[in-house]
């Protein structure tokens, strides 16, 4: 174990060094961005940076976000247990501010240009994404006032009036967007200039918005939610954005094999709650023989699991052959979260001895997912249950969302028939046919939240953590233990990351307000749309 631990803490220093000197990190997010060069440049760096910055990904995505939802286990980072580095915080929060300078030199440079109307209107759709995430990781934040530059040290806006902007921003855009204007073309890395789908995309952004504020915002939600399903959603997975992968070894590539290797020990692991969702649900068999490469003997995998499953995860001698015994050889098993100090010690829970991710999502080549088109079919069956016109009936959107999350993976369209009409349920009592209910977590909701949380992956945990702080579902199991002085009880999940240590310095009349206005700075504390 201290080899390891001197193995990481060397490699957390050099990643450190090596993102350290980020331009962006050191942009003042109350000035704005001075107007020169092309504003299509900007938008291709902008948008390029938010998505796989390579630090920021690692550390708020992977090691964050992924761990809050339980898309992964990290039994050896203290986000397991409720405790987020300051310093990650602090450059999310710094680079947050940099893209937004960024999309109001944009918009500023291009809202009295009828020729750029496009690339105006495709900036505040970007804006609003980048936004939405931003104040989803801290909740009251600066908005207004950053984003017009007034001021040296901004206040802060309560998220409710952010996310109020941010459906006016996303009608707008979305309305404003003109067939016989330029594009954006090449510079555009999600879609190449096209601008029904940057349509698309903004209403499907406005829909999953309004479905946050369902239940603090009921009215607002569903008028938003039916306008944008009336004006045209994302509807396939051709249609799905999607970032490019940077070629370069410290963007997706160096994410995707930090999930796999980075080193024996570190790393990311199958959780229990994704494996108590794949497990059993379907009634179709695990796939053994040479579906792992040849020479695997299985120990310990289950006999019937979601067909996207073994897709998701391989087995543990599939990932680098990082085992520290032959007894822990072909595995497919999963860690809890927020394993004690003495249980992190034990092999059966190291990462490299359990499932982690399989071989097809270590392929450098593979986008990162911006919205899956599977989530948009998951929103209508929610927004449907609960009595909205989106178009069709749940059971409708519902198995569409189903079928093109397993499209995305392959997965045989007779294997698709067959899942949709088992009554085999997972560990948590779920099962994928619509019309049966097992009588244990098996509510047409609780079907619609489960199958959104295994389509949503790999790249969608910020709105599995989301919807599980929002209401509660799909299951979780609930960390073992948190860390103290997170404000957190056991059976708690996080609720928020906290504000930088940096703001009660440099801006600690306006962080107070916002701390009492929101109750408390901690990761127990709920946000405006969970409460």
């Amino acid at each position: 174990m201290k080899m390891i631990k001197t193995i990481y803490i060397a490699l957390l220093t050099l990643v450190m060094v090596s993102c350290s000197n980020f331009d962006e990190m050191n942009v003042n997010p109350n000035r704005p961005g001075v107007d020169t060069g092309d504003p299509t440049q900007l938008f291709s760096k902008m948008t390029k940076e938010s998505t796989l910055t390579a630090y920021l990904h690692q550390r708020i995505h992977n090691l964050g976000v992924d761990a809050f939802s339980q898309y992964y286990a990290a039994p050896n980072f203290t986000t397991d247990r409720g405790t987020m580095n300051d310093i990650w915080g602090q450059d999310y929060w710094k680079a947050y501010y940099a893209w937004l300078n960024s999309a109001n030199t944009i918009m500023r440079t291009t809202q009295d240009d009828p020729v750029k109307v496009n690339i105006y209107n495709i900036t505040r759709i970007w804006k609003a994404w980048m936004t939405q995430r931003t104040t989803d990781l801290f909740g009251d934040m600066p908005y207004f006032n950053a984003a017009d530059g007034t001021g040296v040290n901004p206040k802060y806006d309560a998220q409710e009036d952010i996310y109020m902007d941010l459906l006016k921003e996303l009608k707008e855009a979305a309305e404003g967007l003109s067939p016989s204007a330029i594009s954006m073309g090449r510079q555009d890395f999600i879609y190449g200039g096209d601008i029904d789908l940057w349509k698309r995309f903004a209403n499907s952004l406005r829909l999953r918005i309004a479905m946050r504020i369902s239940n603090v915002a009921p009215a607002i939600a569903q008028q938003n939610a039916e306008e944008a399903v009336a004006d045209g959603l994302l509807m396939t997975n051709a249609e799905m954005p999607t970032m490019q992968n940077w070629s370069a070894p410290w963007g997706n590539g160096y994410s995707t094999k930090y999930y796999v290797d980075w080193g024996p020990g570190n790393g990311v692991a199958l959780s229990t709650s994704m494996y108590n969702m794949l497990v059993g649900i379907g009634g179709l068999p695990f796939p053994t023989s040479d579906y792992f490469g040849p020479g695997i003997t299985y120990t310990d995998v289950p006999s019937e699991v979601d067909p996207r499953g073994p897709h998701f995860f391989g087995v543990s001698d599939n990932n680098g052959s990082f085992l520290t015994d032959q007894a822990y050889a072909g595995r497919w098993t999963s860690i809890d979260a927020g394993l004690t100090e003495n249980e992190k010690t034990q092999a059966e829970n190291f990462a490299q001895n359990n499932s982690r991710v399989g071989k097809e999502m270590q392929d450098i080549t593979r986008s990162f997912i911006i919205m899956p088109t599977s989530e948009v079919y998951f929103l209508r069956a929610e927004g449907a249950l609960n009595g909205w016109n989106m178009g069709a009936t749940a059971k409708d959107m519902y198995e569409q969302g189903v079928t093109l999350s397993m499209e995305q993976w392959s997965i045989d369209a007779m294997e698709i028939t067959e899942y949709l009409s088992s009554d085999a349920a997972n560990i948590n009592g779920t099962t994928a046919n619509f019309n049966f209910n097992s009588g244990t977590n098996d509510s047409a909701l609780d079907k619609v939240m489960t199958q959104k949380y295994i389509g949503g992956f790999p790249d969608n945990s910020w709105e599995a953590w989301a919807d599980y702080r929002r209401i509660q579902l799909p299951v979780l199991k609930a960390p073992k233990t948190v860390d103290e002085g997170t404000g957190l009880n056991a059976g708690e999940f996080v609720q928020r990351i906290k504000y930088p240590q940096l703001e009660q310095n440099v801006n600690k009349e306006f962080y107070d307000a916002a701390v009492q206005h929101q109750g408390a700075d901690l990761v127990s504390t709920k946000l405006w749309w969970a409460k």
